[in-house]
């Protein structure tokens, strides 16, 4: 396909090291894809790997057809846009955005226009005379991007360029280079440590961790059907609770314990007597331990009387009040399952148990994400 792909990318750094897990990912043109995940799991290796900067040990690259792995960096036809601009100090705005021009040998009338219209597209044109130490951090950035729009690239990839900036920079930039990949049409990558930030710019969101893209999906997606208890975290906000549990044996099947010996209820009564169904149990205990995880959105969940009837196809969690979170989308009321365990129900403004007010918080089953104890915390599905 034309675009970028990637295909089983290997890098091992001396000392053994992973830092790309046979990675594969294919970018459409006019595709931008975020590329998340925490510090060290591979993310700026990647680009530099594209790029040329990094040495692969295996895999190809491979740009609108051509494999490029094994070409320098000024044959691969890609432009990289660094947190830090990596504007030339001793050139002038102008003439850092002509200067990839001259080196690829474009005629004066040709870089002039190129250089005329980035200045337009980034209302960079009162800043061509300006050298960089003269420069904000956010039109520093800009004019990063503009030397890098002049090239008209095969592949445009992006290293943390806005996280240096102030909230309203950033948000200011993110706008300009949807806007400037659009126009580009070219294959586009964005590294971030910023969840939001790769929800907000990417077409797809990929995760890696330890060197491997651990999901690759839409926003909605990563949002409604994270893979490992991780994603979850970093994708669901302050509405995702994620509480550790364990699933016992007991006389009448089995039974899921959270925390310190808290019990949890579904589908049959409340509390530590509680059994899970058998089919619930069965595929729980299938992942060969007794350890997991499960998960629910604020959103899914609601305040229920502690001995209210209606349980059917529910989960139920025993506590008390300890507080409430205003925000902007509505007010969370945070109930404490134990001494170090609480959890987010999303409630009306009028509607406030007092503080300290026993309370069930009551869950659908079906909106209940369940994961595995082990390093990877990967989802456990359905049948």
């Amino acid at each position: 396909m034309s675009g970028l792909v990637l295909d089983d990318l290997e890098k091992t750094w001396p000392g053994g090291r992973r830092a790309l897990d046979r990675i594969s990912l294919a970018v459409a043109p006019g595709e931008l894809v975020a590329v998340v995940g925490p510090s060290g799991a591979g993310k700026s290796t990647l680009l530099g790997a594209i790029a040329g900067l990094v040495r692969l040990d295996r895999g190809t690259v491979t740009l609108d057809g051509r494999r490029v792995e094994r070409l320098p960096p000024r044959a691969r036809d890609v432009a990289m846009v660094f947190q830090g601009g990596a504007l030339y100090p001793h050139l002038d705005v102008r003439r850092n955005l002509e200067f990839p021009l001259r080196a690829a040998g474009l005629p004066r009338r040709e870089r002039e226009v190129r250089v005329r219209e980035a200045a337009e597209l980034l209302a960079l044109a009162p800043l061509l005379d300006r050298r960089p130490a003269t420069l904000s951090g956010g039109e520093a950035q800009r004019a990063a991007l503009g030397r890098a729009f002049v090239r008209r690239p095969r592949a445009f990839l992006l290293d943390e360029p806005l996280s240096a900036l102030d909230v309203t920079l950033r948000a200011r930039l993110r706008a300009e280079i949807v806007r400037l990949q659009r126009r580009l049409g070219a294959p586009a990558l964005l590294v971030t440590h910023d969840p939001e930030e790769a929800l907000e710019l990417g077409d797809r969101v990929a995760v890696l961790a330890g060197g491997r893209i651990v999901q690759c999906a839409t926003p909605a997606d990563l949002r409604e059907s994270p893979a490992t208890r991780s994603v979850a975290a970093m994708f669901a906000g302050s509405g995702m609770n994620i509480v550790d549990a364990a699933v016992v044996a007991h006389s009448d099947g089995a039974r899921m314990v959270v925390g310190n010996g808290i019990g949890i209820g579904i589908g049959i009564g409340i509390g530590n007597s509680v059994a899970l169904s058998a089919g619930l149990a069965r595929r729980l205990r299938a992942r060969g331990s007794g350890a997991i995880s499960f998960a629910f959105r604020a959103r899914d969940a609601r305040i229920v009387e502690p001995r209210a009837a209606d349980l059917d196809r529910r989960l139920h969690l025993l506590g008390s009040v300890s507080g409430t979170i205003d925000r902007c989308d509505g007010t969370l009321l945070r109930v404490a399952l134990s001494d170090t365990i609480a959890v987010s129900v999303s409630v009306d403004r009028g509607v406030m148990p007092a503080r300290g007010t026993s309370v069930a918080v009551a869950v659908d089953l079906d909106r209940v994400l369940f994961f595995d104890a082990s390093d990877d915390g990967r989802r456990i599905l359905d049948d």
